[in-house]
């Protein structure tokens, strides 16, 4: 019996590690992580003069871009395969890699937020080499460049050289961009601080509030306060601590999430032993009915209990994040009097509601 019993843990236990992962993989899966890095998808150059001893570099100066930009870590590199399977498809022609609006379609199709499109030109033994980098989005030209050389064994060399500077151009205005638009801006910066952890950064936040007006905190503090009836809500209707992972309580929902699937487990166990009773002798069969009813009640209680603070945790989270959330950003609840309304939100609750005077 003992040897049965530790066959059917052991099944159990893999059973269990197994939807675990399962159940949490979306939470960490690198997939959910998200980032503010762009895509650069980059075209093959236009052989402009069609010189044929020059082919190779419609492929070789992009391959040379790829590179070039790889190394500032600013950006990620779009497949090059895919100017080549649109070209396949019959959907564009090498004769029209080069126009501005062929490389924005392609590139909102495969939801680039930069295209880089080059072309060269060949003559005399001279060369005439031509890149843009343009946005999307805004279908706004970032950085033009153009360059001249000589068709000899320099050649690459030189392309490298070009394509070097532009992505270093790139990565400036890259740069300077998120700076402006988060770091200059305090709420922008505070914003950012928060999403990356309240706890470890309270004290950057704290220094960093004391530039905005007490409006501003509080809009700060709507935005990113946590409200607990969501996730009170998904804890109690679908359990294993789901709407405590969801709000951002890692530590809660995973403590439920192990207590709910360990007392299902024993609860699944103990009715499985009571229906299917060890009937070797009457001592067994005594013993393996004690074991299925303990095991059972044991993970009904274990269950009721669990669900009881996941029912009662994102209340407790809540309250403790609202109130380190408000004394990080200063935030001062008293109305002024030249306020019209307020959107207040409790720190204890995180319900919300208008003031009008």
């Amino acid at each position: 019996m003992i040897q049965h019993i530790k066959s059917g843990k052991t099944q159990i236990i893999t059973f269990t590690i197994i939807c675990m992962t399962l159940i949490t993989y979306p939470v960490y899966s690198k997939d959910n992580i998200q980032t503010s890095v762009p895509k650069v998808l980059i075209l093959d150059f236009a052989n402009t003069t069609n010189s044929s001893d020059h082919r190779y570099l419609e492929t070789s100066a992009p391959e040379s871009f790829s590179a070039s930009l790889s190394k500032t870590k600013k950006f990620e590199v779009m497949d090059r395969n895919i100017w080549n399977n649109e070209v396949a498809k019959g959907n564009f022609s090498n004769k029209n890699v080069f126009d501005q609006n062929t490389a924005v379609s392609i590139a909102k199709k495969y939801k680039a937020d930069i295209v880089i499109i080059g072309s060269f030109i060949v003559s005399g033994g001279q060369i005439q080499t031509f890149a843009k980098a343009i946005e999307v989005s805004t279908e706004k030209i970032l950085v033009n460049r153009k360059t001249e050389g000589v068709t000899d064994a320099n050649i690459i060399p030189s392309i490298s050289k070009f394509t070097e500077e532009m992505s270093s151009e790139m990565s400036d205005l890259f740069s300077k961009t998120i700076k402006t638009n988060s770091f200059e801006n305090p709420q922008n910066e505070i914003n950012s601080l928060i999403d990356d952890g309240l706890e470890k950064n309270k004290d950057k936040i704290y220094n960093v509030a004391e530039k905005l007006s007490n409006n501003e905190r509080l809009f700060i503090f709507n935005t990113k306060s946590k409200n607990a009836m969501l996730q009170f809500i998904g804890n109690g209707l679908l359990g294993f601590g789901i709407g405590s992972i969801i709000q951002g309580d890692l530590f809660g929902g995973i403590i439920a999430l192990c207590g709910d699937f360990g007392s299902l487990t024993a609860l699944a166990t103990g009715s499985y032993i009571l229906i299917n009773p060890f009937n070797n002798n009457s001592l067994t069969a005594q013993n393996s009915t004690s074991l299925g009813s303990g095991l059972v009640i044991g993970g009904a209680l274990a269950f009721i209990g669990f669900r009881v603070f996941e029912l009662m945790r994102p209340w407790g989270y809540s309250k403790l994040y609202n109130k380190m959330l408000s004394e990080s950003l200063r935030v001062n609840f008293s109305v002024s009097p030249n306020m019209n309304t307020i959107n207040y939100v409790s720190p204890q609750f995180g319900a919300s509601w208008v003031t009008k005077f």
